[in-house]
């Protein structure tokens, strides 16, 4: 019989999601699904990390609209390229070993320096108040969305960094009490949806993976119960061909076989032996040591016999201490010696 399947570590309930983050209350649980979830998440940083590295430079081109080609133009271009430099090698770093990816200290930090290059230029280009309003919102939706974070750190990264980017539109000449209130309770709904939208997609892939979870424990559970079923079929089949005290084959079982070795015999014109064997003075045993010694003669009995006789001879315990061996293709010769 092959060895029971090993007993699992999984939990026997579905573990349990915290509300704010969205992520696993047991640790251990949380690592196995980011670490379930490695190939896929990093490859995907990796793609929107190098996208977005690229990207960023491009809306320098706005800074050249408004600033023309000026030293202040240049400078807020090298910011950015310092930006999407940042990318670019945290997105290498992730490729050559994506279980980076599980320290939010890469991903955050380049959030971080994002936010804080995006604020200078804001301060510097405070012109583009409306230009630099549509890249900030596209900036927060895209870094909740398609960046797999870590909730809390990059909700707590983008709302001081709301909070300062409207600080700044306050203090530039451009702005005005009413826009900046205007800017505010846009990008404060936006940072509210991101965060909403972001919650919601980490809880609903921890749902269906403690939906995966549970169903591996069912399964494992139930190959548990097959396999002992399987060893009670086995045993049960055993008893019941078998004599409890001897192993020996019991009257039923032996008789059957028999009937078959003869009827292989017939049809291939091949000899078949049959030994009796009757233990003497067996009642007398019983009577003088009682039946405990019977039961120890009777099974050495039957040790004795499976010693001396071939691997594929039927050898069975008729009752009491009758024996009987069924000998396929030994003739008569060999059945007296070995009787003898």
């Amino acid at each position: 019989m092959d060895e029971p399947p090993e007993p699992s570590a999984l939990p026997d309930v579905a573990p349990r999601i915290r509300v704010v983050s969205g992520e696993f209350e047991d640790a251990t649980v949380e690592m196995d699904f980011r670490t379930a979830r490695l190939d896929r998440d990093s490859r995907q940083l990796v793609s929107v990390l190098r996208f977005g590295g690229l990207l960023f430079p491009v809306f320098g081109i706005s800074d050249y609209l408004y600033l023309g080609l000026s030293t202040t133009a240049i400078v807020l271009t090298i910011l950015r390229c310092v930006v999407a430099v940042a990318a670019l090698g945290v997105a290498q770093l992730v490729a050559a070993r994506p279980a980076r990816s599980l320290d939010a200290r890469y991903v955050t930090s380049v959030e971080v320096l994002a936010m804080a290059v995006f604020l200078v230029v804001t301060a510097v280009a405070s012109k583009q108040l409306n230009t630099h309003n549509l890249e900030f919102a596209v900036l927060v939706l895209a870094l909740f969305v398609f960046i797999p974070n870590r909730l809390v750190p990059v909700s707590v990264v983008l709302s001081l960094s709301t909070v300062m980017y409207c600080g700044v539109g306050l203090t530039t000449p451009a702005g005005s009490p009413r826009l900046t209130i205007e800017v505010i309770m846009t990008l404060a709904t936006i940072v509210c949806i991101g965060a909403w939208a972001a919650g919601l997609l980490a809880r609903s892939r921890r749902e269906e993976y403690s939906w995966f979870l549970q169903e591996r424990r069912s399964r494992e559970r139930l190959e548990v119960e097959m396999h002992e079923r399987a060893v009670l079929q086995e045993e049960l089949e055993w008893m019941a061909n078998h004599d409890s005290l001897t192993d020996l084959l019991n009257r039923r079982s032996f008789y059957e076989l028999a009937e078959h070795e003869f009827a292989k015999g017939r049809r291939i014109g091949r000899p078949v032996s049959v030994l009796v064997i009757d233990a003497d003075q067996f009642k007398n045993i019983n009577d003088a040591f009682g039946h405990h010694t019977g039961d120890e003669a009777i099974k050495a009995i039957a040790h004795q016999a499976k010693l001396s006789l071939r691997t594929d001879d039927l050898v069975g315990r008729l009752g009491g201490e009758e024996f009987a061996v069924v000998m396929g293709g030994a003739p008569l010769r060999l059945a007296h010696e070995i009787a003898a």
